[in-house]
């Protein structure tokens, strides 16, 4: 299994490895023209932009499972950094998160991914003050990346052991 991570700036041709998926960018996400200067519902704190994304292989089961796949990628996803971030060697802090799920590519072809959005930081485990994370830095990509993967798999096996994913033949995922 691969453990390489590619960073993304697009929704573009992903470069992810072809065995599992992975966490493709954690990023700062800075206000761009336009945008409102003050949002009352945000918290005062930097954002970060993480992508997690189905290779190719996994994409193309996902094409004919788009309920259950669709839906194990963002739960693996919440709960990779919900759990990464509560580990008091990463952070120790109860996050929050909002997930966009996209099916598509720039390109046009099936591709899965999760865009997630989460505050640099948390509430500690007694709720009682605010842990910021570092600056311009909120969780490693290779720790969140080998989480993710496990968590798929595990749950994507136990899904076709429990006869959750059909397969037909003659798949034209490409097709739009």
């Amino acid at each position: 299994m691969s453990n390489a991570v590619r960073t993304a700036r697009t929704c573009a041709s992903p470069t992810t490895p072809a065995a599992t998926g992975t966490v493709r960018s954690v990023r700062p996400l800075l206000p761009r023209s336009g945008w409102p200067t003050a949002w009352p519902e945000l918290l005062p704190v930097p954002y970060f932009h993480v992508v997690f994304s189905l290779p190719g292989s996994i994409a193309d089961i996902a094409y004919q499972n788009k309920a259950v796949v669709y839906d194990l990628l963002l739960k693996a996803a919440a709960e990779t950094l919900i759990t990464i971030a509560a580990d008091p060697k990463h952070l120790g802090a109860r996050i929050g998160l909002t997930a966009v799920l996209h099916t598509w590519g720039s390109a046009l072809t099936h591709h899965p991914h999760a865009h997630i959005i989460v505050p640099g930081g948390g509430f500690s485990p007694d709720g009682q003050h605010w842990i910021a994370c570092r600056p311009r830095f909120f969780l490693s990509v290779g720790v969140l990346s080998r989480l993710f993967r496990r968590l798929f798999l595990e749950r994507l096996t136990a899904a076709y052991q429990a006869g959750r994913l059909e397969f037909f033949a003659g798949n034209k995922r490409d097709a739009p």
